[in-house]
């Protein structure tokens, strides 16, 4: 209660976190969510070919419905997007290490998640630029976009503007204009 407006029922994307789970929402028929926190651009680039591997093999047609997360920072400079969110974005690397540390599964899914915690406390802030965010110009990070749209294939872009919720807010609403008037123009 109350019962949805939209018939049959609004829309539902199901996220994916490991190699594993996409295959699975692919053979499910779901649209996909994926976000780079844990899991590198690079990992998702890859992983992808999973779901639309599942896709394929369950008879559903089309290639699937992808929406991806990912932190994205945009200033006039390549020098200021660099600066700018570096503390909050370390502060979230480091957080999330320290919870996947502290968590208490068992098993294999404990090794994989200890993996994922000492790969993620070892970053350097030159790693996290390459391999888990999106951050420059305004040139830059479409170029970026347009690159993962070809690699990913997204349909949809959540943008996470503010990495770790420690960007003053003057900076953060700077980077969503730079964003809103010179990067999605492109992506359109």
């Amino acid at each position: 209660m109350p019962k949805p407006y939209q018939k049959p029922y609004p829309p539902i994307r199901m996220a994916a976190t490991t190699q594993e789970t996409y295959g699975l929402v692919a053979r499910m028929g779901l649209p996909i969510f994926v976000a780079v926190r844990t899991t590198t651009i690079a990992d998702v680039s890859r992983f992808i070919g999973g779901y639309r591997e599942g896709w394929r093999a369950a008879g559903h047609p089309g290639q699937g419905d992808v929406g991806l997360s990912v932190p994205v920072y945009v200033a006039e400079t390549a020098r200021a997007a660099r600066g700018e969110p570096e503390a909050s974005t370390m502060h979230f690397v480091r957080s999330v290490a320290r919870a996947l540390q502290q968590s208490d599964e068992s098993g294999q899914t404990a090794e994989a998640r200890l993996a994922r915690a000492r790969r993620l406390e070892a970053l350097t802030y030159d790693e996290v630029l390459d391999q888990l965010v999106v951050y420059g110009p305004p040139e830059a990070v479409a170029d970026k976009l347009l690159r993962l749209r070809e690699a990913i294939g997204f349909t949809t872009l959540s943008a996470w503007m503010n990495m770790g919720g420690h960007i003053p807010p003057e900076q953060v609403l700077s980077s969503m204009r730079l964003f809103a008037e010179r990067v999605a123009p492109r992506l359109a």
